[in-house]
């Protein structure tokens, strides 16, 4: 295809030869290096293709091997420019045009990414991202050896990343490391140790051999329940150590709440402006204008896309809302009551298999604003298995 659009970029003939030796014809013109193409022989007719400037060349050799050619058609963009030379648009056009798939030519339209069995494709394509390769990028401006050497050291699950550019599309074959398989089972044997540290409070074991008691200081990583459990034969058995530790740990939290806050009230202004995006450019649509006074930008997009790729062609719609600053003020009651709530969404949300035992609540007022800070003793289960290896 695009050895066809070189030939017609730079012009051709279509000819017929006529004569008593069309054969020695063909044959002079082969040994003088003169490309000939799609031959037709017909009793004592040839016809065929050549470039405009070897059929300028030919005709000492047709008179010497007695045939007579002539052109039958003209092809190409030089015969095509000099048929519309009084009209200007038209040479400016396909000039414009050739400029224009020159420019989208260096650049990259789709990224496919092959070889995906444990990654996600988010992932791949935020790493690639990071590292310059997405849809609209200059593909002369990567440096593919560097760019794979760090998406390899950025993410260890991939063993081997290749990003081959063919034309305007980049294939990024991955090969994932081989996953050690998961053998452990509920017979592997395992001891148990201290997630955190905390005083022991009461411990329900059901295998192992307990080497600390209720009222033990613990440290995090600490032995709690070892798997090597004498026999009374004098041997050791290895067993899966299960069971809960229940003790008492010690956390520190602020909470601030300031006497003042900004808010940000929409006025109900709104203006959208919609750009056609293609590779790194942007067209707007339509010439809105922007609202006076502050406000803020809610983008959505939405990109053309092939089975395997999404191509970086696509409308993007800017809505612009105007807001309005509104102080919002807080008593000190108030400030204590909004840090009393964040308080319970905190030990909902960070705390959830923990139970409260007691808080130490001191509050702080610097003027600006309410710090309290809550020293907090908690009772939970810090056994964690530890397998042995």
């Amino acid at each position: 295809m695009l050895l066809n659009f070189l030939k017609w970029f730079k012009g051709y003939v279509e000819f017929e030869a006529t004569g008593k030796f069309p054969e020695r014809f063909i044959n002079l013109t082969v040994n003088r290096g003169v490309a000939v193409w799609e031959l037709k022989s017909q009793q004592k007719c040839l016809s065929g293709k050549m470039r405009i400037a070897d059929y300028k060349s030919i005709r000492p050799l047709a008179k010497k091997s007695g045939v007579r050619p002539h052109i039958t058609q003209k092809v190409g963009l030089p015969f095509f420019l000099r048929s519309h030379r009084h009209r200007l648009g038209v040479p400016i056009g396909a000039a414009l045009f050739f400029v224009i798939i020159a420019v989208l030519g260096s650049h990259i339209w789709a990224v496919n990414i092959n070889g995906l069995n444990e990654l996600s494709y988010t992932t791949v394509t935020q790493l690639l991202n990071a590292n310059g390769v997405y849809a609209g990028v200059k593909s002369g401006d990567l440096n593919i050896s560097e760019i794979e050497r760090t998406i390899m050291l950025k993410e260890p699950q991939i063993g081997w990343i290749s990003i081959n550019l063919e034309g305007s599309v980049a294939n990024v074959e991955i090969k994932e490391k081989a996953q050690i398989p998961k053998s452990k089972t509920e017979s592997t044997p395992a001891n148990i140790v201290a997630k955190k540290d905390g005083v022991i409070e009461h411990m329900t074991i059901t295998s192992g051999r307990v080497v600390v008691m209720p009222g033990y200081a613990v440290t995090k990583g600490q032995l709690l329940v070892n798997c090597e459990v004498p026999t009374a034969e004098g041997t050791v058995q290895y067993v899966s150590s299960e069971g809960t530790v229940i003790a008492k740990t010690y956390l520190t939290q602020e909470f601030v709440q300031p006497y003042s806050m900004t808010l940000k009230t929409p006025t109900g202004e709104e203006i959208e402006r919609s750009n056609v995006q293609i590779l790194s450019f942007s067209f707007p649509l339509s010439p809105a204008f922007l609202p006076t006074g502050d406000y803020y930008k809610q983008y959505s997009k939405e990109m053309l896309k092939t089975d395997s790729a999404i191509l970086p062609v696509g409308l993007i719609k800017e809505n612009n809302i105007q807001y309005k600053n509104s102080v919002l003020k807080f008593s000190k009651k108030q400030a204590e009551r909004a840090i009393i709530k964040k308080m319970a969404v905190y030990e909902a949300m960070a705390l959830p298999k923990a139970t409260v035992a007691m808080r130490e609540i001191n509050y702080t007022d610097d003027g600006q604003k309410l710090i309290c800070k809550v020293k907090y003793t908690l009772e939970e289960d810090i056994a964690v298995k530890k397998y042995m290896s």
